[in-house]
């Protein structure tokens, strides 16, 4: 089944009969959805950094100097060399160069550097005059890789301020994750033609809060971790067997994407179900429907381009639901035709 014209044309309609509705609803998402992005925007280097000091540790560094490309190239002449970030994008094609030309490039174009001796230790890198420029400790790195390491002065772990954001993230996370449900069943009404007042909306906010979250954070969950997997196994571990891995965490996170497109709006139409027949109803859904639902999914990320677009005010995460659930009400149609043949 492939997403037809009419369909879509029917949204578009639907979309600008009821789009002061929609907006609202955007308006009213904005303040958490605005502390999520924001909380993640300062956690998520955090993680990354701390993950990334698994194998290099920047002891010390000359006051000079605030912003680094650590880069360990091992093969022929195991390497560390130091580069701002404007010399590294700029000669970071000479790092797969392994000939005499593109080390010597790169010994040009960075700020120190030296040879890779053990492992487990500090190694103290000089500049060219010969003065000391940084110390560090660098892990087990596999042979004929090259691992780049991207360093930031003042980017220790500030506990106090994690904190603030671990707790503007969770309460973010509770006002808009569990709004989603009754923010899914409100467009459903609007695509089933019920017109409800913003009453009605708030109640279903409160009836689907509980199964709502639970929704979420377990999505938000399995998600994070196999993006901190893929990080992890291409990034830090970095051999043969890692990249396979990683792949594989690559299409566990499409198949847990697929069963995540239907839950939202068959949470609602399967109100008395439990969580996990939903979620295998949902699946089932993107299966057997599944040149629809990847029209579907390409449809929503180019709604989720122009969302970032606009602040998320159109279309927005509004916007979003009421596509989704026009999507499936063309769905049910088909299985509905099946019954009655």
């Amino acid at each position: 089944m492939i997403m037809n014209r009419s369909a879509f044309l029917k949204f578009l309609l639907l979309s600008q009969s009821n789009i002061r509705r929609f907006i609202f609803l955007n308006l009213m998402l904005l303040i958490p959805l605005s502390g999520l992005v924001y909380s993640l925007y300062v956690l998520i280097p955090q993680g990354i950094r701390y993950l990334d000091s698994f194998n290099v540790t920047v002891e010390w560094l000359h006051e000079g100097y605030d912003k680094l490309a650590i880069t360990i190239a091992t093969g022929d002449k195991d390497r560390i060399y130091l580069f701002t970030r404007k010399d590294f994008n700029r000669i970071r094609r000479h790092l797969f160069e392994g000939d005499t030309q593109g080390h010597s490039a790169l010994e040009e174009a960075s700020l120190g550097y030296t040879k890779l001796h053990f492992f487990g230790e500090p190694h103290t890198i000089l500049d060219k005059e010969g003065k000391p420029l940084a110390r560090v400790h660098v892990e087990v790195v596999k042979n004929n890789v090259i691992q780049v390491f991207f360093f930031r002065r003042g980017s220790a772990i500030d506990r106090k301020g994690i904190l603030f954001h671990i707790i503007l993230f969770a309460a973010s996370f509770l006002l808009l994750f569990g709004s989603l449900g009754g923010v899914s069943d409100y467009t459903q009404r609007v695509v089933f033609h019920e017109m409800k007042s913003f009453g009605y909306l708030l109640e279903a906010i409160r009836r689907f809060f509980w199964r709502s979250l639970l929704v979420s954070a377990f999505f938000t969950v399995v998600v994070g971790a196999i993006g901190t997997n893929i990080y992890f196994y291409m990034f830090i571990v970095n051999n043969d067997l890692s990249v396979f891995i990683a792949a594989i965490n690559v299409w566990m996170l499409v198949f847990f994407i697929f069963i995540l497109h239907w839950v939202y709006p068959l949470l609602i139409l399967n109100r008395d179900e439990s969580i996990w027949r939903v979620m295998k109803k949902s699946l089932f859904v993107s299966f057997d429907n599944f040149e629809f639902t990847l029209d579907c999914l390409s449809f929503l990320t180019l709604m989720l381009i122009f969302s970032c677009l606009t602040l998320f005010i159109v279309p927005g995460i509004a916007g979003s639901f009421s596509f989704m659930n026009s999507a499936l009400k063309d769905v049910s149609s088909r299985y509905n035709q099946s019954d009655t043949a």
